[in-house]
Formats: C-alpha cells, sequence, structure tokens
C-alpha cells in the first residue's frame, strides 16, 4: 500500500521538550522515534526535473518572511549563524527568573550552551544543499517564545517549524548526501537515496491521492510531505492533506478544527495546541468521543535543579 510504504520513523539527535501522559517535562533524546511519520524533509521553493517549478513546503505552508528593521533578509535579521544564539539568549531570559522563583541556582552560560548546541544541532545537519529558512525560523522563535511563558513547560514536537528550519536546493536527480538537500513541491516528500556504492540522488516520493472531507482515509500528512497514520487497522491509499485543511480521524477526511474545537489525534489541531481528552490526557483515536483543541496553560514548571544550570535532567522520563 502506497501509504505504509512511504512512512519512515522520524528520528532526531538532540534536545527534545516532550509533553507527557501526565503533563509536560523536559528530556534529552538521541532518537526520539515515537512518531511515525517520513523522514525530516527538505523541501523549498525550487525546479525540479519531475514537473519544472515547485511551490516550496515551507512557502506554501507557513506564509511570508518578516519584514522590517530585524526581517530576514535585513542586516539584523536571523540568519544560519545567529539562529541558535539568539533563541538560547531567548530561552535562558525566560528561564532564569523561573529558577530563581524555585530557589533553584542557574548558570546563564552554561544555560546558553546546552541550548544553543540543541539548535545548532538542528542546523549542521543538512549538508551544503540545505539553506536555513528564514521564515521558519522567525515562526519557531515566536512559538517557542509562546510556549514558554508563565515558565510553562512544552513540546518541541508541536512546534512544527522549529523541526524545519532547513530547506532543500537540489532539484531531482542531483548528488546529495541528506534528505535536507533535496527540494520539492508541496505535500511531496523530497528525500536523498542511495545507491549500492553509497552515492545519493534526490528524488520525489511517491505520495497519496488528496482525500476530500469524508473520504476514507489511511494517513495524515503535513506540507513537508511527512505522514503520520491515521489508524492501525488496513487503510485504503489516500491521505488527508493539511495543506488541504484536513487530517485522518476515525478513518476519514476530518477538518482541522480551531482552538477548543473537537479533535480526534494531534494533527486535528492547529500549530500549539494539544488534542485533550477530558481528563487532560492525549485524545485516543479508538475512544468514543472526540477530544478537544486546547492551547496548553501556563504551568509555572519549566525550572528545573538541572536545566537551570545547562543539564539534562535524568530524573525526567
Amino acid at each position: 500500500m502506497l501509504i505504509k510504504a512511504t512512512l519512515l520513523i522520524k528520528q532526531q539527535i538532540g534536545l527534545w521538550w516532550v509533553w507527557g501522559s501526565a503533563g509536560l517535562f523536559v528530556v534529552a533524546a538521541t532518537a526520539c522515534g515515537g512518531t511515525t511519520s517520513v523522514g525530516p524533509a527538505g523541501s523549498a521553493g525550487s525546479a525540479n526535473s519531475a514537473g519544472g517549478s515547485a511551490v516550496g513546503a515551507n512557502a506554501g505552508a507557513a506564509g511570508s518572511a518578516p519584514t522590517g528593521e530585524n526581517g530576514c533578509g535585513s542586516p539584523s535579521g536571523l540568519t544560519a549563524a545567529n539562529f541558535a544564539s539568539r533563541v538560547a539568549t531567548m530561552f535562558c531570559e525566560t528561564l532564569q527568573p523561573c529558577c530563581e522563583a524555585a530557589a533553584f541556582t542557574f548558570d546563564r552560560a552554561a544555560c546558553e550552551t546546552y541550548i544553543s548546541r540543541d539548535f545548532d544541532g538542528e542546523l549542521t545537519r543538512g549538508g551544503s544543499g540545505a539553506e536555513f529558512d528564514c521564515a521558519a525560523g522567525q515562526r519557531c522563535f515566536d512559538e517557542l517564545a509562546s510556549a514558554i511563558r508563565g515558565c510553562s513547560r512544552f513540546d518541541k514536537g508541536q512546534l512544527p517549524d522549529c523541526n524545519h528550519l532547513l530547506v532543500g536546493t537540489l532539484p531531482v536527480g542531483e548528488a546529495c548526501t541528506s534528505h535536507e538537500e533535496c527540494a520539492g513541491p508541496i505535500d511531496v516528500y523530497a528525500s536523498c537515496r542511495t545507491d549500492a556504492s553509497g552515492k545519493g540522488t534526490c528524488a520525489l516520493e511517491p505520495s497519496s491521492p488528496h482525500g476530500l472531507e469524508g473520504a476514507a482515509c489511511g494517513a495524515s500528512c503535513n506540507p513537508y510531505g511527512e505522514c503520520t497514520l491515521g489508524s492501525s487497522q488496513p487503510s485504503p491509499d489516500v491521505a488527508c492533506y493539511e495543506s488541504d485543511g484536513l487530517y485522518c480521524a476515525a478513518g476519514q477526511c476530518a477538518p482541522i478544527a480551531a482552538v477548543e474545537g473537537p479533535c480526534w489525534s494531534p494533527s486535528g489541531c492547529p500549530a500549539g495546541a494539544l488534542c485533550l481528552d477530558s481528563r487532560g490526557y492525549g485524545q485516543s483515536g479508538q475512544a468514543e468521543v472526540p477530544g478537544q483543541c486546547i492551547v496548553p496553560p501556563a504551568n509555572g514548571r519549566l525550572a528545573t535543579p538541572a536545566l537551570c544550570v545547562g543539564k539534562w535532567d535524568s530524573s525526567q522520563n
């Protein structure tokens, strides 16, 4: 089946902030693979030999870049060189009073080193054919600042722009060393396929047909061509696409809800909102009633003794 044939396990290296069943907590991980999805995509607005001019996934999903004195392209705008340090400065400025209020020792230099190292790792994964997406970087920065307000712990996985800071520039057929280097149109995953000799070539992975609202479906797909299974049962070879405002809910394409709207999975909520059941736990797709898209309230639990001094808290799950 096409949907299942193109699904891979997404793995990332570095610092992760994860929402647990009993709340939000901060963890570091070497391979966070709980989500079944196509791997890190390098989609960008570039021509490819399969279809001429391609609309970039980042551009199609994200809207325009910020403009003005600090906007993309300006001398003081975000760049690959300054992004990690600016995020670290903002994060640690927010964390410091949280640590002080909890009477935890705070080490500003260690905090900034710890946070910047994570985002530097994100930006160095791509290879020479991948470029920093300033617009996604600005949205990531803003989403992160909003998520930690009130000293809140949060889920980095709920900040999709922070996981798509790179766009590919290499068209189909070009030599590549990583997926992030390859460009593809919106909703299509561009990958770096390697042959028996280890040589990589950019290619577009097969994509599933777009389902209309109410259609039977097997997966939910984001504009980067990354898809999550919509059911544990054998499913039709049709997907519901975020770019169409749809996701796969209980085997049918349904509209992505607004905040406070009904949902059956995280894919059914807008960025920054969680799909929670009436108890405040993650909504189960096997439940008889839908959950609700909730923006987590400030919880005052961002600070931990380890994080406040720039270390992973091994006591956290």
